[in-house]
């Protein structure tokens, strides 16, 4: 028997005495169908239990994440190995471990001879002595994507491989694994891992390794990546990085799903019986075997109450995968505890004899700060989380999770994420959340990545991008093509075809409910947070969009909080973007909300025409910028001439008209004759509300500042960015 754990395979092809099935998630194994078998309750059970848990226990005890021994007597006599990656650390070697013996006793009950492959470990048994042995056998796992111009591709590949298995078979520094990447086009590289059992000599691991590149050129080497596995060595390859400490994001960033920490509660007075172990094992079962496990999951079975989360970024597969390992886990952590938690870096799991449903809990508390050197970054990670908090407990954050960056000395970006559970309210997250930033602070000046976690939130940073973007850009419909910010690229005219099938999937209706979610969300920060919150950078590539084309604000790294009476703020130090700066805080550092509801005025100016205001050009108006041109067609009463032509035909003409009356208002010179994010909130959900005239916008349309052709540079700490997604 050949199968990944998780989910079925096809067997595509069978050749002796190589196996052949598509990519699934780890673990896999093979069992062999004519293979000896054993008893239950016999002596070869007993000794085969026996050394599965030496292999648990002794894993992680060698520097070379290596361990073989040998339990009982002939004929019962059972011998074993486990090895994980040399560049994973040892808590996540123990835990690959942990999880290699449980399921092989799950995916091959009764087989006296067996081997499981997690991504980071490998775990066999066997009746008979291998040690030394090199394992025949192989099973290749493919991704059915194919590579392009794969003839070129081979010879490439099979050089690369015979090299990393010249190093792991002559550097004896290397205990028998390497890994590397070559380039292979312009945009794609070739990352790739080689790995014998440590149990081998040299002689036999290049004899195992040559084979399997054999077997690679046969089978495979036509695909974006590819597994071989045996007994006796490893070898994969892929077109992303899926190896070691990555420092960016890549598809195989949720490959390793790791404890983090946990906590039982000791109360000597109360200690788990028969019964409600057997009614907590059905509720772990519940969480962890659930059809639908997309954030969260709450159980009560016979007064055992459980409840499971999963990161709100992470992927469905992910989740439960954390799941089940959480499940699986958290009673060997905490036997006999009526009530514990435990923490995984994507997910969290816990159970109590009582029932905490919906009730704040900050005592339950951890945190893991790998000890670093200090970054002093303390008062940007401060303002940052505050940020993040105050968004994740809008109503606009319907799973009150919220992921945010801000960039400090100049060249480094700083990246956050913060979660509450979804029973609680949103008041109770926010106190929550508010415990964490006295010891965020503490933590970072000696740690530059750091998870700190209670019952009912959690809050993590790092220097490092370690979240995935489920949301992405809003992209205003224009004409710059890619969006790239080199000033000499080339980019499709507005009316490239290609340009306009993009802006086509706008339709009024999107644009408009993109318009009246960034509105709402304003009028938040502005008017309904408990602190009034400037953003300072309100542009098309700060909104996100979900899956319905839900708007979000994002990047609050300019962000300023008024508190009290204060209305205003003269600035020395300009921040944001040009082309979306109100005229008072471009030329004399001012600024309040009423610069924001300038910022959006572009923005909704933008979204209406399809044209970015900075890069806006028209050489039959005398109008120098995209306001100046909204003005004086709205004037000449010709509105509908500035409307996206993609828009003209089908969609409500006095509506759009109305938006860009309001657009108009919004961007007015006279800070005061705009109107507040609450009063435009107004006036675009009611079309019987007078609108009062605009006053011309002088500063956009007459007033020029001239842009040199070449490289572009930010003044003042302003940056210069363009659409694009991320």
């Amino acid at each position: 028997m050949v199968m990944a754990a998780t989910r079925c395979l096809s067997l595509f092809i069978f050749l002796l005495p190589l196996f052949l099935v598509a990519e699934a998630q780890s673990p896999y194994y093979n069992c062999p169908n004519t293979g000896p078998t054993y008893a239950a309750g016999s002596a070869y059970q007993k000794d085969l239990n026996t050394l599965l848990a030496s292999l648990r226990a002794n894993a992680s005890v060698s520097p070379s994440l290596f361990y073989n021994t040998t339990v009982g007597r002939s004929p019962d006599q059972v011998y074993g190995l486990v090895q994980c990656h040399t560049d994973i650390s040892p808590d996540d070697c123990s835990f690959c471990a942990v999880s290699s013996a449980s399921q092989i006793l799950q995916v091959c009950p009764s087989a006296k001879i067996a081997v499981i492959w997690f991504d980071n470990c490998l775990l066999r048994y066997s009746s008979v002595d291998f040690f030394g042995v090199v394992d025949s056998s192989q099973l290749a796992l493919v991704n059915t994507d194919g590579i392009s111009n794969p003839s070129q591709f081979k010879p490439v590949a099979i050089s690369f491989f015979n090299n990393l298995s010249a190093s792991a078979t002559t550097d004896k520094s290397s205990l028998s694994y390497a890994t590397g990447a070559v380039p292979y086009t312009d945009n794609t590289t070739l990352y790739s891992l080689v790995e014998c059992t440590r149990d081998l000599s040299p002689k036999f691991c290049d004899s195992c390794l040559s084979n399997s590149i054999r077997s690679m050129s046969q089978c495979c080497i036509d695909k974006q990546g590819a597994r071989i596995l045996s007994g006796s060595c490893v070898i994969r390859y892929e077109i992303y990085p899926f190896f070691g400490n990555l420092s960016t994001l890549t598809p195989s960033m949720f490959d390793n799903v790791s404890l983090v920490g946990h906590n039982c509660p000791a109360d000597t007075n109360q200690r788990s019986n028969g019964s409600f172990r057997q009614n907590l094992n059905m509720l772990l079962d519940s969480l962890s075997t659930a059809n639908t496990t997309p954030t969260s999951l709450r159980s009560e079975v016979n007064k055992v109450y459980g409840q499971f989360q999963c990161r709100g970024d992470v992927p469905e597969d992910v989740c439960r995968r954390c799941a089940k390992s959480a499940s699986t886990r958290i009673p060997d952590l905490c036997p006999d505890s009526v009530s514990a938690i435990v923490w995984f870096n994507y997910c969290q799991l816990r159970y109590s004899n009582t029932s905490f449903f919906g009730k704040l809990d900050i005592m339950d508390k951890y945190y893991s700060a790998p000890k670093g050197r200090p970054p002093e970054f303390s008062f940007t990670l401060g303002t940052l989380i505050n940020n993040l908090t105050t968004l994740a407990t809008t109503k606009d954050s319907p799973n009150m999770f919220e992921t945010g960056s801000r960039a400090f000395n100049g060249s480094q970006t700083l990246y956050a994420l913060v979660q509450c559970t979804d029973d609680i309210s949103r008041s109770d997250c926010y106190k929550c959340l508010d415990t964490l930033p006295g010891e965020i602070q503490s933590v970072s000046r000696s740690s530059e990545r750091a998870i700190l976690l209670t019952g009912s939130c959690r809050a993590e940073y790092g220097l490092t991008k370690f979240f995935f973007d489920q949301q992405v850009n809003v992209t205003v419909p224009t004409g710059t093509g890619t969006g790239t910010d080199e000033p000499n690229s080339t980019r499709p005219p507005p009316t490239s075809s290609g340009d306009a099938e993009k802006r086509a999937l706008l339709d009024w209706e999107k644009r408009l409910n993109i318009i009246m979610g960034t509105a709402r969300g304003m009028a938040y920060l502005h008017h309904d947070s408990r602190l009034s919150i400037i953003h300072r950078d309100l542009k098309a590539a700060n909104v996100l969009l979900d899956e319905q084309m839900n708007s979000k604000i994002s990047d609050f790294g300019m962000a300023r909080i008024f508190s009290g009476n204060q209305t205003q703020v003269n600035t020395k130090i300009i921040v944001g973007t040009y082309g979306y700066m109100s005229p008072e805080y471009a030329m004399d550092g001012l600024f309040s909300i009423k610069s924001d509801v300038y910022s959006f005025g572009i923005l909704l100016l933008e979204i209406i025409s399809g044209q970015l205001n900075r890069k806006f050009h028209h050489p039959h108006k005398e109008a120098r910028s995209l306001v100046g041109y909204a003005w004086s067609l709205w004037r000449e009463g010709k509105g509908l001439e500035f409307v996206d032509p993609l828009l003209r035909v089908t969609s409500p003409t006095r509506e759009i008209l109305r938006c860009i009356h309001i657009g108009l208002l919004c961007v007015q010179d006279d800070a005061e004759s705009r109107p507040t994010m609450a009063s435009v909130l107004l006036m675009l959900g009611s079309d019987s509300l007078a609108l009062p005239v605009p006053t011309e916008p002088l500063f956009s349309s007459k007033r020029c500042v001239k842009v040199s052709s070449g490289p572009q540079s930010s003044v003042n700490g302003v940056t210069n960015t363009e659409v694009s997604p991320r």
